[in-house]
């Protein structure tokens, strides 16, 4: 039997190698005839899963049929060369802009950036690359990342800018390098070369590249049938073993599957793959996407990742000739609508849970010309471009349990961010009845954003309790809440009416290793176009210690005013918190500081600056409801005069008096509605 076997395997072998009249050097890795002789397997079981009766590829039919596969590998080539599929890659021109280009010759050198860290990536004893490199951060997910070879995209441009051959021979090079190195596993794999996520970025990578360089000689005969194996590996692996829970990560699976079955339909299984594409995307979408248009990771870069990623899905199967379900493109245009309707007035978006603050207004602007959606547009230029949306300024996303106030859409608009909703998938930070705030086209509170998924003390103060605007209770942050939302915020827990907008949040889930009650409402009221007043009820059944924190952003100089603290830069946006009532509150700022962490602001993963932190303690001998006025202006912020008029179990009533302006706030503590009127 093994010699059967044996003997079957050099059959093989004889039939896979050249034919006698070369086309190219055998001894070259690069060429087919190589390829062929070196891989016999991987190659015929590349034509085995092509659809050979397709009329386009009769000539490669018959090669196979003949038993000629360097010559089927060439027809194959040049059937990619010539074919009119993937369009929307095929486009771009090298020309001469300069002569080197930085980011490019850097990878060159084995030198790589990743998330501003560069490190020169080990190679083996025979001179490859050592795919297995994982830095010496587990933080940055230096392995992930290299081998899912976002960095070709940095070649490519390099080589588009400059004409150099030499980061297109790279992109070859690494090319065949990674299919030889990491063949198929064929089984379920987390992490590592096959793991599930890194499958996923890989095969955004690849269609630029491989569609983009056809007329480029640089990119080898055996990098494009190798790419191409692989890409029939990749698909068959997404199809039998991509995720089965429901998350962005499952999502962003199944939908490369799809994509694969439409840049490459030439896949005898490309049909099945596109068809089971669209069945899973569209559960994943029903399962993760709320009615109000949000992802239910309730975290911005992560619903700007989905998002982006199932228009692509979108877009791919539209250029590629092939229906999308109207449920798949309706459920796009709703998380569009949502990174709409709460992006910031400098166009950032919202730090909640494990994002950056990262601006959205490109590929909003695209989403809007493609969906014909002029209020996107509106919104994405401050106003200066589209039509002005129908809804909001202000708005609330009930199933989020997310509140927008904005004074309106220019870029100096007043603009804050509350979350009254549930915990949220995979990325959660525990910051219930968080708000931040901006105003005259600065950030002033803020959410202190990741920094780091590597566990330690910096991990825990960023997904804590302690680096958002909610109170400590006993030292203590909270408890973990529901992931997901069963039912929408109440109706009478949040709206707007023509002088202010208003929306409450209830926290009952205990503080951690912290005994007895304590049950935290916050209502938050904007009166428009001058501050926000925010109520706060800590019912509880003992003494308790509570910690108020306000984080400011790091460019905000803040001092303390008397009981308040304000920020105080000149001729810049800067806030006034104003604490209301005679709860005698101990104010600190704290910035930077390491034990224990506090004070501490992160724009983007891996980054994190000191921040001004105004920390207000007071120990209260019971169930204690209190208040705070959160006054914007530019330049100087005027004094607030402030008093509660009367508090009872189930509301509070304060008098707020900015210059000659008197407001009273009547604010529930259940589930009525507030109201304002003007005092004298």
């Amino acid at each position: 039997m093994l010699r059967t076997l044996a003997a079957a395997g050099l059959i093989a072998m004889l039939v896979l190698m050249p034919a006698a009249s070369p086309r190219n050097d055998a001894r070259d890795p690069r060429s087919v005839e190589w390829l062929c002789t070196h891989q016999p397997q991987r190659v015929r079981a590349l034509f085995d899963s092509l659809n050979l009766e397709l009329p386009a590829l009769a000539k490669v039919k018959k090669a196979v049929a003949d038993g000629d596969y360097p010559r089927a590998c060439t027809e194959l080539i040049d059937y990619y060369r010539h074919s009119s599929s993937a369009p929307q890659y095929r486009g771009a021109r090298a020309v001469k802009l300069t002569e080197t280009d930085g980011p490019g010759e850097q990878l060159l050198a084995d030198k790589y950036d990743h998330y501003g860290v560069i490190k020169k990536v080990p190679r083996t004893p025979a001179g490859e690359i050592d795919w297995s490199f994982m830095g010496e951060d587990p933080a940055l997910e230096w392995g992930q990342d290299l081998n899912c070879h976002s960095y070709f995209g940095i070649l490519f441009t390099a080589y588009l800018r400059t004409s150099n051959p030499a980061y297109v021979g790279r992109i070859d090079a690494d090319t065949r390098d990674w299919v030889l190195s990491n063949p198929y596993p064929a089984r379920l794999n987390r992490k590592g070369p096959w793991g599930g996520i890194t499958i996923f970025r890989r095969v955004m990578a690849w269609p630029p590249v491989f569609y983009g360089l056809q007329n480029v000689d640089e990119f080898s005969p055996a990098a494009r049938i190798l790419m191409l194996s692989s890409i029939a590996d990749h698909a068959r692996h997404l199809m039998l073993f991509h995720r089965r829970d429901d998350n962005n990560w499952t999502l962003g699976e199944v939908s490369m599957l799809g994509v694969i079955g439409c840049l490459w339909p030439e896949f005898r299984d490309a049909p099945g793959w596109r068809a089971y594409s669209q069945e899973q995307v569209g559960r994943q979408l029903a399962e993760i996407v709320y009615p109000d248009g949000a992802e239910a990771e309730l975290t911005s870069h992560y619903h700007r990742i989905v998002t982006e990623n199932v228009e692509n899905y979108v877009d791919t199967f539209r250029r590629s000739g092939f229906a999308i379900a109207d449920s798949i493109v309706t459920d796009v245009m709703r998380m569009w609508s949502y990174a709409a309707l709460t992006l910031r007035p400098d166009g950032t978006i919202p730090e909640n849970n494990d994002s950056d603050r990262r601006d959205g207004r490109a590929k909003l602007k695209e989403a809007s010309k493609r969906h014909d959606r002029p209020d996107w547009l509106y919104v994405a230029t401050n106003g200066a471009d589209g039509v002005r949306p129908r809804i909001g300024p202000s708005v609330t996303f009930p199933w989020a349990g997310h509140a927008i106030m904005r004074s309106g859409w220019d870029a100096n608009a007043q603009w804050s961010f509350f979350d009254a909703g549930p915990f949220g998938l995979a990325h959660p930070h525990y910051d219930k009845l968080h708000i931040s705030i901006d105003a005259f086209g600065r950030a002033l509170l803020v959410d202190a954003g990741r920094f780091t998924y590597a566990e330690g003390p910096y991990r825990e103060y960023f997904m804590g309790s302690a680096s958002h605007n909610v109170l400590l209770i006993d030292g203590a942050g909270q408890n973990k809440l529901p992931e997901r939302a069963e039912s929408p915020m109440v109706g009478t827990d949040y709206g707007s009416t023509p002088e202010f907008d208003y929306a409450r949040g209830v926290f009952d889930a205990g503080y951690q290793n912290v005994l007895g009650r304590a049950v935290h409402t916050r209502t938050v009221i904007y009166l428009h176009d001058k501050y926000w007043v925010v109520a706060d009820r800590l019912e509880t059944d003992r003494a308790r210690r509570v910690e108020a924190l306000w984080h400011f952003a790091p460019e905000c100089n803040v001092a303390v005013d008397g009981r308040s603290v304000a920020s105080n830069d000149a001729g810049q946006g800067n806030l006034r918190v104003q604490p209301v009532g005679g709860i005698p509150w101990r104010v600190d700022i704290v910035k930077g500081r390491e034990k224990p962490v506090q004070g501490w602001y992160s724009p983007v993963y891996t980054k994190k600056v000191p921040s001004p932190t105004a920390v207000y303690t007071a120990d209260i001998p019971g169930t204690t409801t209190f208040a705070w006025v959160l006054l914007p202006a530019r330049g100087d912020v005027p004094a607030v005069d402030t008093r509660v008029v009367s508090s009872r179990a189930d509301r509070i009533e304060v008098r707020v008096q900015v210059g000659d302006d008197v407001h009273i706030f009547t604010i529930p503590m259940n589930s009525w509605r507030p109201s304002v009127r003007r005092g004298g």
